[in-house]
């Protein structure tokens, strides 16, 4: 099950997966970039 636009639980069709997978890595690539520049940041 995944939560859907509208904030309801759906089954988690191949399309759901696909976005989740997508939003999964938008995450992490952005949690990544800000660690980063964190650490860059507190080394200066």
């Amino acid at each position: 099950m995944t939560t859907n636009s509208n904030g309801r639980l759906t089954e988690l069709t191949a399309k759901y997966q696909e976005i989740n997978s997508a939003l999964e890595r938008i995450y992490n690539n952005k949690s990544m970039r800000l660690k980063r520049k964190t650490l860059t940041s507190s080394i200066c």
